[in-house]
């Protein structure tokens, strides 16, 4: 691939899949600039790691494998927003990566806690919203209805996440 059409195509998948904020340590009591992408798909994660020289790391939930991450931080994910901010199109990213240019210029890390909200609090909110999963359960669960029937729904009942 050619170097121009690499970051183009990380910009995509930053814009799609990726999350750009700040990152506070504790045990430095800094705030550290942050650039993650995530993908279900191993072959995207391993090359988006080889175009920005990190490594991909798995995540599990409760032991189980639910995807790949791409990550970078500090100077590193100033460096890489700095090569993929001209392709960025997403509006609340690309504003997000520009603020992260601009106040961690020239360091990967401030000084004490500064939330993403008050970092990135001039940047519009972003245009995809996480909605909360919906799980469907059988009824061979014994749900049954606030009467004391039988569900309704033909026999299943919608469940949000977290529930």
């Amino acid at each position: 691939m050619s170097e121009d059409w690499q970051w183009g195509w990380l910009a995509g998948l930053v814009d799609g899949e990726g999350f750009i904020h700040v990152h506070y340590r504790k045990s430095r009591d800094s705030t550290h600039p942050r650039m993650r992408i995530y993908s279900t798909t191993k072959a995207i994660i391993d090359e988006a790691c080889r175009i920005m020289d990190v490594k991909p790391y798995v995540r599990r939930d409760h032991g189980v494998l639910k995807g790949w991450y791409a990550q970078a931080t500090d100077l590193k994910a100033v460096a890489i927003l700095r090569r993929i901010g001209p392709f960025l199109t997403e509006p609340s990213k690309r504003c997000r990566a520009l603020t992260i240019l601009e106040v961690f210029s020239n360091t990967g890390s401030i000084p004490g806690r500064h939330p993403s909200a008050e970092v990135f609090k001039q940047c519009p909110p972003p245009t995809r919203l996480r909605i909360p999963k919906i799980v469907i359960r059988p009824a061979s669960e014994g749900l049954q209805s606030e009467v004391g029937k039988p569900d309704p729904l033909w026999g299943v009942r919608i469940i949000p996440a977290g529930s």
